[in-house]
């Protein structure tokens, strides 16, 4: 059996996608087979989340 492994900051994979490959933090995957469509950028996405925690 074979493995994939979903980042566990931030990875975000689309509905209904089939993954077949390893999916890194900050990543945005999609499709059948699902491909990386954004890599989103870890300083704005903690901007963000800072922003909206005050």
């Amino acid at each position: 059996m074979i493995y994939t492994e979903i980042g566990c900051v931030y990875a975000i994979v689309g509905a209904a996608s089939v993954v077949t490959h390893d999916v890194e933090d900050y990543e945005v995957v999609v499709g059948i087979p699902a491909r990386v469509i954004k890599t989103l950028d870890a300083d704005r996405v903690q901007q963000k989340k800072r922003r909206l925690l005050k």
